[in-house]
């Protein structure tokens, strides 16, 4: 599926196993795997190392668990993370994750 509007472009591949068991397998040109459900942060950073380390210590920080960290890389020097959480996030910890050096996205949802 993709999404056009005047200020994004979003591509979303998915599967379906049973009325129980879908999964996101692709998002924005990224290989991932995950349950689209839930309250989750999806960040898009340069490929470098260090960046898992910097974000869950930002979660780590506000008190916030990570159910689940899925990450992939694009081939051309950036990762995509998709970090499930058990509670909301508020728009401060959003803006410190922003802050990191290798963020290029960061984006809180809610499904």
């Amino acid at each position: 599926v993709k999404i056009i509007t005047e200020n994004s472009n979003i591509s979303v591949s998915g599967t379906v196993f049973n009325e129980n068991e879908q999964r996101i397998v692709g998002l924005n040109g990224f290989k991932t795997d995950f349950k689209p459900k839930g309250k989750m942060i999806i960040f898009k950073n340069k490929d470098i190392p260090g960046v898992i380390a910097k974000i869950s210590s930002v979660l780590a920080a506000k008190n916030i668990n990570i159910a689940d960290f899925r990450l992939g890389r694009d081939g051309f020097g950036y990762a995509l993370a998709v970090v499930l959480i058990d509670e909301k996030v508020q728009k401060e910890v959003l803006d410190e994750l922003k802050q990191l050096e290798a963020c290029v996205f960061v984006q809180y949802v809610e499904i």
